[in-house]
């Protein structure tokens, strides 16, 4: 089997390296029981892990929201959903009949604060918890716990949490990102110029009612 120094490759690349039609290398591959097919044209070798498929299907992208608080241990869940942000639209796949792909688009100004670990393209911790608040996924009650989790294991850098909120340029992410920092006791005060003017609403928060300091109205 030729070895590539990319987790999903696709059948020009291989066509590229034996000098073979691209026609020919397709039959090659599905007949290649070390192989996966991905998605149409792109395979990866088979057992390779899913955070590395699904952070190389499109170029440039990242893993975010629930799949990578899963990923820094932030949670226990049993993931099967993989949320990749990218500046591209694609559809969602599924693969190996249970993980399903889904990649959620964002402006270029917003798509910054990712790391590749060990050939896993994945948001930051502090850009993490953003793209989480920016896309409304997960319920706000996981995330306050996940976001203890962080502070109280020192995962998570306050500063550049505040530089990276800033450089999203939403007042609705401060309004939201003030009121769970403060449930967890970290002051914001830093940050309350920035709120957005009107309340924000979210839902998922376990009980109802109000914040007055960072105008959010909570839900279940």
């Amino acid at each position: 089997m030729i070895r590539l120094n990319k987790p999903v490759f696709s059948i020009y690349d291989i066509a590229k390296i034996i000098g073979k039609s691209t026609a020919y290398t397709s039959l090659i591959l599905s007949k290649n029981n070390r192989v996966e097919r991905i998605e149409k044209g792109k395979y990866a070798v088979k057992d390779t892990d899913i955070y590395r498929i699904a952070s190389n299907i499109v170029f440039p992208s990242y893993i975010s929201l629930q799949a990578g608080l899963q990923f820094y241990g932030l949670i226990d869940q049993n993931i099967l959903k993989f949320s990749v942000v990218s500046l591209k639209r694609h559809r969602q796949i599924t693969i190996r009949e249970k993980f399903r792909i889904e990649f959620l688009s964002i402006s270029k100004n917003r798509f910054f604060g990712y790391v590749n670990k060990d050939g896993v393209y994945i948001a930051s911790i502090e850009k993490l918890f953003l793209d989480c608040l920016y896309f409304n996924q997960p319920d706000f009650e996981t995330l306050i716990e996940s976001l203890r989790v962080a502070i109280d294991e020192k995962l998570l850098d306050l500063d550049m949490l505040k530089i990276y909120a800033l450089k999203m340029k939403s007042p609705v992410i401060i309004n939201k990102l003030g009121f769970i920092l403060e449930k967890n006791e970290v002051n914001m005060d830093s940050l309350l110029k920035y709120r957005y003017k009107n309340y924000v609403k979210i839902n998922g928060f376990g009980r109802t009612g109000k914040d007055e300091k960072w105008r959010v109205i909570y839900d279940r």
